[in-house]
Parts: structure tokens; C-alpha cells; sequence
């Protein structure tokens, strides 16, 4: 996987908004579900990031998809969330989606040890 934000700057701003809940499970499979639901449609968000995430309860739901599009679109003309991209992502592919999936995960502190598990 390839970091997509070397310098967490803008993470650091919200973390300790993000981390008032102690079990971040189902917040992430929550993300995970919308993900996996999104491509099988055949689209990918390209802007998964905690401003595009919302609590219901403890109940995680994406939302902002303006730059979602369908897999293999071009996303030059796509507005994304300053530092939460690689800028060399050019392309709407699943993998945008996993890396942020992932990119969350270390966000919130969980041990880079214990990967958390994307199953297709």
C-alpha cells in the first residue's frame, strides 16, 4: 500500500474529534460495507476520508460523493480532500478506496500490526 498522506497534516486537525468513540470496529466495517457496496456497483467513491463520514449511532455512513465514479473514469477534473489522495492517482479503481480504507485505519491509531481484513 502506498501512503497517501506522508505528512498527515490535516489528520492531525480532527483526530481527537474521531477518537472519542473507543471501539472504532464498527466504524470500520461500516466504511468497509458502504465500500464494497459502492464497486460492486461498479463505482468507486475517490474521496473516502473522516469529513466524508458520518455517524449514525455507531453506524458508519459515506457521504459527499461528487468525485465518486464509475471504475477505470479518469479523475482529472475530480475534487478530492487535500491530503487524503495519492496525487498520482489519476483513475477511478478500487484499490483509491481500499488505501483510504487503510489510511483511516492507521488514522485512528490501530495497531499497523493487526492490518485490518478487506475481503471481496
Amino acid at each position: 500500500m502506498q501512503e497517501v498522506n506522508p505528512n498527515s497534516l490535516m489528520k492531525r486537525k480532527v483526530r481527537s474529534d474521531c477518537q472519542r468513540s473507543k471501539d472504532h470496529s464498527n466504524v470500520l466495517a461500516g466504511i468497509k460495507s458502504g465500500i464494497q457496496h459502492l464497486h460492486a456497483l461498479g463505482l468507486v467513491h475517490n474521496d473516502i476520508n473522516p469529513s466524508n463520514i458520518m455517524l449514525d449511532g455507531d453506524k458508519a455512513v459515506i457521504i459527499d460523493f461528487d468525485s465518486c465514479r464509475r471504475i477505470g473514469e479518469s479523475l482529472e477534473d475530480v475534487g478530492r480532500t487535500y491530503e487524503w489522495y495519492g496525487k498520482q492517482v489519476k483513475t477511478a479503481l478500487p484499490q483509491n478506496d481500499l488505501d483510504a480504507l487503510e489510511e483511516i485505519r492507521l488514522w485512528l491509531g490501530i495497531d499497523p500490526c493487526k492490518p485490518f481484513q478487506f475481503v471481496e
